[in-house]
């Protein structure tokens, strides 16, 4: 089961995180300048960009977290 459980957790950063920042990078993109939404380069270091700031804050432990959180679920609501 463990086994399985790394599997997973590989799979999910390697496929999951990379495809979703992708879509994330190219609604932006279509919300400022829709011309950037097919731009490699762009989509490239926005991935880079949200991907270690997400690590980064992580880093800083469940209080930096849970404050992410929150501050996401007010922005939805």
């Amino acid at each position: 089961m463990g086994f399985v459980a790394i599997w997973c957790q590989f799979a999910q950063t390697t496929f999951y995180y990379p495809a979703l920042l992708a879509y994330v990078a190219s609604t932006l993109a279509y919300v400022f300048a829709p011309n950037l939404a097919h731009n490699g380069l762009y989509t490239t270091v926005v991935i880079i960009v949200l991907f270690w700031s997400a690590v980064l804050v992580s880093a800083r432990g469940m209080l930096s977290t849970g404050r992410l959180a929150s501050y996401g679920i007010f922005i939805e609501r």
